[in-house]
Protein backbone atom coordinates (compact mmCIF):
# COMPACT_ATOMS: atom_id res chain seq x y z
CA UNK A 1 0.00 0.00 0.00
CA UNK A 2 1.34 3.26 -0.57
CA UNK A 3 0.97 6.81 1.03
CA UNK A 4 1.20 10.41 -0.91
CA UNK A 5 3.03 13.15 1.07
CA UNK A 6 2.90 16.52 -0.07
CA UNK A 7 5.48 18.33 1.22
CA UNK A 8 6.58 22.12 1.19
CA UNK A 9 10.39 23.79 1.62
CA UNK A 10 13.59 22.13 2.21
CA UNK A 11 16.57 22.23 4.60
CA UNK A 12 15.09 23.45 7.91
CA UNK A 13 11.83 24.61 6.13
CA UNK A 14 10.95 21.39 4.48
CA UNK A 15 7.62 19.69 6.31
CA UNK A 16 4.59 17.95 5.67
CA UNK A 17 1.22 19.29 4.57
CA UNK A 18 -0.34 16.28 4.38
CA UNK A 19 -1.29 12.64 3.77
CA UNK A 20 -3.33 11.53 0.73
CA UNK A 21 -4.57 7.81 0.02
CA UNK A 22 -5.01 8.42 -3.51
CA UNK A 23 -2.53 10.96 -6.31
CA UNK A 24 -5.71 12.55 -7.38
CA UNK A 25 -6.17 13.24 -3.28
CA UNK A 26 -2.78 14.82 -3.17
CA UNK A 27 -2.63 16.74 -6.28
CA UNK A 28 -6.00 18.24 -4.98
CA UNK A 29 -4.00 19.19 -1.86
CA UNK A 30 -0.76 20.08 -3.49
CA UNK A 31 -2.81 22.86 -5.86
CA UNK A 32 -5.10 23.78 -2.88
CA UNK A 33 -1.94 24.59 -0.58
CA UNK A 34 0.53 25.28 -3.62
CA UNK A 35 2.68 22.85 -2.05
CA UNK A 36 6.22 21.54 -3.80
CA UNK A 37 5.92 18.02 -4.28
CA UNK A 38 4.11 14.91 -3.94
CA UNK A 39 6.25 12.31 -2.07
CA UNK A 40 5.28 8.55 -2.44
CA UNK A 41 5.66 6.62 0.73
CA UNK A 42 5.86 2.70 0.91
CA UNK A 43 3.15 1.60 3.76
CA UNK A 44 5.24 -1.13 6.04
CA UNK A 45 8.32 -1.18 3.51
CA UNK A 46 10.68 -2.94 5.23
CA UNK A 47 8.31 -4.24 8.50
CA UNK A 48 9.82 -8.01 8.24
CA UNK A 49 13.68 -6.30 8.74
CA UNK A 50 12.63 -4.54 11.94
CA UNK A 51 10.42 -7.38 13.31
CA UNK A 52 13.66 -8.89 12.45
CA UNK A 53 15.85 -7.03 15.12
CA UNK A 54 17.45 -5.32 11.97
CA UNK A 55 17.76 -1.28 11.06
CA UNK A 56 18.70 0.85 8.25
CA UNK A 57 21.92 2.03 8.25
CA UNK A 58 24.10 4.39 6.15
CA UNK A 59 28.10 4.04 6.81
CA UNK A 60 30.68 6.40 5.02
CA UNK A 61 34.00 5.22 4.80
CA UNK A 62 36.87 6.62 3.33
CA UNK A 63 39.46 4.73 0.91
CA UNK A 64 41.99 3.97 3.77
CA UNK A 65 38.96 2.56 5.59
CA UNK A 66 38.35 5.59 7.95
CA UNK A 67 34.77 5.38 9.10
CA UNK A 68 33.72 9.34 8.31
CA UNK A 69 29.48 8.60 9.91
CA UNK A 70 27.18 5.87 10.64
CA UNK A 71 23.86 6.58 11.62
CA UNK A 72 20.23 5.21 10.69
CA UNK A 73 18.64 5.72 7.73
CA UNK A 74 15.52 6.08 6.16
CA UNK A 75 13.90 2.88 5.08
CA UNK A 76 12.69 3.79 2.08
CA UNK A 77 15.43 4.38 0.69
CA UNK A 78 17.32 1.42 -1.75
CA UNK A 79 19.76 -0.44 0.15
CA UNK A 80 23.35 -0.57 -1.86
CA UNK A 81 26.31 1.48 -2.14
CA UNK A 82 27.94 4.42 -4.03
CA UNK A 83 31.01 5.90 -4.74
CA UNK A 84 31.51 9.84 -4.40
CA UNK A 85 34.19 10.62 -6.06
CA UNK A 86 33.45 14.71 -6.98
CA UNK A 87 34.83 15.51 -3.71
CA UNK A 88 38.61 15.78 -2.57
CA UNK A 89 38.53 12.36 -1.87
CA UNK A 90 36.43 9.59 -2.76
CA UNK A 91 34.34 8.60 -0.33
CA UNK A 92 31.98 5.31 -0.02
CA UNK A 93 28.04 5.55 0.94
CA UNK A 94 26.57 2.23 1.91
CA UNK A 95 23.04 1.39 3.38
CA UNK A 96 22.25 -1.58 4.63
CA UNK A 97 20.24 -3.65 7.31
CA UNK A 98 21.81 -4.33 10.39
CA UNK A 99 21.59 -5.50 13.88
CA UNK A 100 23.90 -3.15 15.18
CA UNK A 101 25.35 0.12 14.04
CA UNK A 102 29.20 -1.93 14.45
CA UNK A 103 27.54 -4.75 11.90
CA UNK A 104 26.60 -1.98 9.22
CA UNK A 105 30.15 -0.98 9.61
CA UNK A 106 31.38 -4.50 9.16
CA UNK A 107 29.58 -4.49 5.73
CA UNK A 108 30.40 -1.19 4.59
CA UNK A 109 33.90 -2.54 5.20
CA UNK A 110 33.60 -5.61 3.23
CA UNK A 111 32.38 -3.53 0.54
CA UNK A 112 35.23 -1.48 0.73
CA UNK A 113 37.59 -4.50 0.83
CA UNK A 114 36.06 -5.51 -2.38
CA UNK A 115 36.17 -2.57 -3.92
CA UNK A 116 39.63 -2.10 -3.41
CA UNK A 117 40.56 -5.46 -4.13
CA UNK A 118 39.10 -5.62 -7.65
CA UNK A 119 40.59 -2.14 -8.34
CA UNK A 120 37.25 0.18 -8.83
CA UNK A 121 38.25 2.71 -6.12
CA UNK A 122 40.03 5.45 -7.65
CA UNK A 123 43.02 6.84 -6.12
CA UNK A 124 41.75 10.56 -6.61
CA UNK A 125 38.99 12.79 -7.65
CA UNK A 126 36.95 11.74 -10.87
CA UNK A 127 33.72 12.57 -12.46
CA UNK A 128 30.72 11.49 -9.79
CA UNK A 129 29.44 7.85 -10.33
CA UNK A 130 25.66 8.41 -8.83
CA UNK A 131 24.61 4.89 -9.42
CA UNK A 132 23.68 2.85 -6.25
CA UNK A 133 24.49 -0.79 -6.83
CA UNK A 134 23.48 -3.43 -5.27
CA UNK A 135 24.94 -4.89 -2.16
CA UNK A 136 25.57 -8.72 -3.22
Amino acid sequence: MKVYIITEGSYDAYHMIAVASTPENAELYKQAYEADEIEVWEVDPELDQVQAGRLFYRVVLSRNGRRLSAYLERPDLAAGYWLFTGSHIPILHVRCFAETKAEAVEIAQAVREKLMDTGQWPEERTTCDQGIHPLV
